[in-house]
């Protein structure tokens, strides 16, 4: 066989080319490696020779050796192979300590000498592969830590135990960071000899960490204090207030109407009022004050003194003035409404501290607003009055003991009925009929009001529907709807879905709403639904007219056709001509503005006679008819009916 039947075509191009010349030019070739596959496998072989020659000089062939390579070959190989996998774990391990902000170190004790990957060294600002002494490097963190230090890697020598610390540090351009360090015991043949570890740079789990701790305890908006930080703090006063027989007084105080700062100038400059009243907070505290925001608009502030007077009156002076103005871009006046509460006299713990505190707020933005209020011990009767009402009431709504009574409405000119009222009584089983002015705190209870609207709905629907079937005429029926009614987004389709449903028309129906929840609240929403209903034929009446302090602002913009007033003004017609001349005045304005004027609380004749010569058109009250429940108003408008029959054929 020849050379080239020996060597397979496997070999490189480049290497049989050099062998190829070598024989051409009869040269000598030193361990030339080549390979093939037998029955065994693959065999690697590596060969010399030499050229021959005759006596004369003429070229016989060549001699030499050949052996076979392939256990070195292999072994070379897995070396290479080895050196690769090597490479890529190093060069991966430095990305993980990059990625990590970690690095190895070793410490060996014998030869005193200290040993760091990249990392450490980019940790400390360094150049890598300085020599650094361990004394050098302990000296990178501060004089009790780097006590803590030398003594844990002693004990860790020691064979006591391995450390874990997570400790201050400063880089040598005076960066300060936080590490963690954790060695080991290096042994030899049992025998202690360094100590071994990690150290990784956690500077920004530990300031992330302390975020959450600080976020857990202050408000993010003004830097103050959170509720529940105030909540624990106080409890850790009192106790020592108690202890030195010193006493303090607890304001709890919020801005009044801030939801309107937020509405019409935005929340960005909400938030810089907020601020203001922080920074107020701060700069005025004494110490040993305690300033919060306790959520919202609200804010805390406990402040003591030898005696709870001393105490509250420091408060009071703190507060003033209770109006403010400023300028965000935009001329801002806002006020403050709060609540006081004294220890010990108002509560001894800082649960009831602050309970009663908030019931004075309550009762102070109640009343007046812009105030403010002591808490008194009757304010925690009424609260837990108003919450077993809340209770019973929503209980008796759900058995069923709500129902709707009926009150008839009247034109005076011709004396025929016009329509009714539809009002919520409660028909209690002890207490009996509980008229709605009673309740008053169910209709400021917004989702309890909402189920409540729905529910007189379906029981005034109901009631038309049976006295439609009976052929009975009852005219328009008046519907009390509040705010939090008007502000549910499908209020307006499911009235007119409930009257079509019935067979009823939109004309069968009355809104009526009163002028301060109009205000109030948010009205862009409310209006847009009396728009709706009145568009589609549903009357509107704006209730207890007159008593509202911005009437005739809202007049012309709110969608109503009927006013109908109050009857706060009506009770003393006959005995004070200053009722009888604002009544006049309302209905000649009402009248002049095109609306239909209803008198409420209509008592007496007298009443009655003067209304009718004053231009009202339709009165209501006890003179014409009490509240009925749903099965009486069909004798009622027979009755009454047969009474106008009679004077007319008379």
């Amino acid at each position: 066989m020849s050379r080239y039947e020996v060597i397979p075509a496997g070999m490189s191009d480049a290497m049989a080319r050099r062998h190829r010349h070598e024989l051409e030019r009869r040269l000598p070739f030193v361990g030339l490696r080549y390979e093939f596959n037998d029955t065994g496998g693959r065999r690697c072989f590596e060969t010399s020779g030499t050229p021959a020659f005759d006596r004369r000089g003429r070229f016989c062939g060549y001699h030499g050796i050949a052996r076979e390579v392939t256990e070195l070959v292999r072994d070379q190989e897995r070396l290479a192979e080895l050196g690769r996998e090597q490479r890529i774990l190093n060069v991966l391990f430095d990305h993980v300590e990059r990625m990590a902000n970690i690095g190895a170190w070793r410490y060996d004790a014998e030869k005193n000498v200290l040993t760091w990957s990249e990392q450490i060294y980019r940790l400390y600002d360094i150049p890598v592969g300085a020599e650094v002494a361990l004394k050098e490097a302990l000296n990178a963190f501060p004089g009790d830590v780097a006590k803590v230090m030398r003594a844990a890697i002693d004990e860790a020598m020691g064979g006591e135990h391995a450390f874990d610390l997570t400790v201050p540090f400063l880089s040598t351009r005076g960066e300060e960071r936080f590490v963690r360090v954790i060695g080991e015991c290096e042994r030899r043949e049992g025998r202690p000899i360094g100590v071994f570890g990690t150290i990784q740079d956690v500077t920004s789990e530990k300031r992330r960490e302390e975020e959450r701790q600080r976020l857990a305890v202050s408000d993010p908006l003004t830097g103050l204090g959170n509720r529940n930080a105030f909540r624990m703090e106080l409890a850790e006063i009192l106790k020592k207030l108690g202890a030195r027989k010193r006493e303090a007084a607890l304001c709890i105080f919020d801005l009044d109407a801030f939801k309107d700062i937020n509405d019409f100038f935005g929340h960005d400059i909400g938030d810089e009022v907020l601020r203001e009243v922080a920074d107020w907070l701060r700069e005025t505290a004494d110490a040993g004050d305690l300033t919060a925001r306790s959520g919202g608009d609200e804010f805390a502030l406990l402040t003591s003194a030898a005696t709870a007077a001393e105490a509250e009156a420091t408060l009071r002076r703190r507060l003033q003035p209770l109006v403010r103005r400023s300028d965000f871009g935009h001329s801002i006046t806002y006020s403050l409404s709060a609540g006081i509460a004294v220890f010990p006299h108002d509560g001894a713990t800082a649960d009831d501290l602050l309970r009663h505190a908030d019931l004075a707020l309550y009762e102070a933005k109640r009343g007046r607003r812009c105030t403010i209020e002591r808490y008194e011990p009757q304010l925690l009767n009424e609260a837990q009055n108003r919450f077993r009402l809340l209770r019973d009431f929503r209980e008796g709504l759900a058995r069923g003991e709500v129902e709707a009574f009926y009150q008839p409405l009247v034109e005076f000119s011709s004396n025929q009925l016009s329509g009714f009222e539809a009002l919520m009584r409660w028909r209690h089983p002890e207490k009996g009929i509980i008229p709605a002015g009673q309740l008053m705190p169910v209709f400021k209870d917004k989702a309890l009001s909402v189920e409540l609207g729905e529910y007189m709905l379906k029981e005034i629907v109901g009631d038309l529907k049976a006295w439609r079937s009976a052929g009975i005429n009852f005219g328009r029926i008046g519907y009390n709807v509040t705010a939090a009614d008007l502000q549910q987004e499908d209020f307006a389709p499911n009235l007119l879905g409930a009257l079509a449903e019935t067979g009823l028309s939109p004309g069968d129906i009355v809104l009526e709403v009163t002028e301060t929840s109009v205000i109030d609240e948010d009205n862009r929403a409310i209006r847009a639904h009396l728009q709706t209903l009145r568009a589609a034929g549903i009357g509107v009446a704006l209730d207890d007219f007159g008593t509202g302090f911005s009437s005739l602002t809202h007049l012309k913009s709110l969608p109503v056709g009927v006013l109908k007033i109050d009857r706060s003004f009506v009770k003393d017609l006959t005995s004070s001509p200053g009722d009888r001349a604002i009544v006049r005045a309302l209905i000649g304005l009402g009248s002049e503005l095109g609306y239909h004027i209803v008198a409420e609380g209509v008592e007496t004749a007298a009443e009655a006679a003067f209304l009718h010569r004053a231009g009202c058109r339709y009165g209501q009250g006890y003179y014409f008819g009490r509240p009925m429940p749903a099965d009486g108003v069909p004798e009622f408008i027979a009755e009454w009916d047969a009474a106008e029959e009679a004077v007319r054929r008379a």
